[in-house]
């Protein structure tokens, strides 16, 4: 599997033509250089957005697929779902038997039950909400219960890259940083607090160092992690993808609609054709389990 630090390098020498060999200065300092690493890293979350959307993942085990109901006797639930999913396969609730009828709308519930809203029962069906993000039970739970999803989605998490040094007396928390002396390593805030006057002596073997407040734990070195949830033998597409975008920069040395479209069309090749807006739409609506008669829902 290839690492961020390896696309990166793939990119700017075979497809931007943005280095001229192997070296990686490019790493601590890219201010000379035409693509920043941090727009780089724009390009390669996308492609990776991009990737999923064309062949979502499908998931049923992750924690997006498990939303918490709270137990309510009074009220329809409106339960909330993470923007990473794309469709829902399938919704049921952990203690019933069978799966929600998922494939409603507000406007088909008015039309065929307009008294919804008075049911009292465990829910048999649920709407979907896509703008907002949201799935509503129909009927309802007086006990705490969960929500199980089969969804197709995207990357759970984007790649990281960070060029941010280490300052003194910074409030960080969950941030990532860098050495103000380049050494190759990142570091993780993972006890939150106000950095020090003076910079803490650097670890290079994974461990934890003091910063006043704060604890900085050494994440290894920058670039290093592989490229998250694509398989492996499709990591060149992203570098097409990447390149596509990197030739839309607004930029008098870079712009060029040939070489974004080429690479545009070479990623289309690998991975297949980019869905409209109506497709993904109607790819975000549940496929149907079964039709119930009309009394079931007195």
């Amino acid at each position: 599997m290839a690492s961020v630090k390896e696309l990166f390098t793939i990119v700017r020498q075979e497809y931007l033509d943005d280095i001229s060999d192997v070296s990686t200065s490019w790493m601590e300092d890219d201010t000379d250089y035409l693509w920043s690493n941090n727009e780089l890293l724009g390009y390669l979350n996308e492609a990776k957005n991009e990737f999923c959307r064309r062949n979502p993942i499908h998931d049923s085990t992750s924690s997006i697929c498990s939303i918490a109901i709270t137990g309510d006797s009074a009220n329809h639930q409106v339960l909330s779902y993470s923007n990473r999913i794309l469709r829902i396969k399938q919704a049921k609730i952990a203690s019933e038997d069978y799966p929600l009828e998922h494939d409603w709308s507000i406007e088909r519930l008015n039309d065929l039950y307009p008294t919804w809203r008075t049911v009292t029962a465990t829910p048999l069906i649920c709407f979907q909400d896509i703008s907002q993000l949201s799935l509503t039970l129909v009927g309802i739970l007086s006990d705490n219960d969960t929500l199980n999803l089969a969804v197709e989605r995207l990357p759970l998490v984007d790649e990281i890259w960070t060029e941010d040094a280490w300052t003194s007396l910074t409030a960080a928390d969950g941030v990532y940083r860098v050495p103000t002396t380049y050494n190759g390593h990142y570091y993780l805030a993972t006890t939150g607090g106000t950095t020090d006057s003076s910079e803490p002596t650097w670890p290079v073997d994974g461990s934890t160092v003091a910063d006043a407040d704060v604890v900085w734990t050494d994440q290894g070195l920058l670039g290093n992690e592989t490229v998250s949830e694509i398989i492996p033998h499709m990591h060149r597409s992203l570098c097409d993808y990447m390149a596509h975008l990197a030739y839309k920069k607004q930029d008098s040395e870079i712009f060029s609609i040939k070489d974004s479209s080429y690479f545009g069309k070479e990623f289309t090749k690998k991975v297949g054709p980019p869905k409209n807006f109506k497709q993904q739409e109607r790819d975000r609506r549940m496929g149907s389990a079964r039709r119930r008669s009309n009394a079931e829902y007195r």
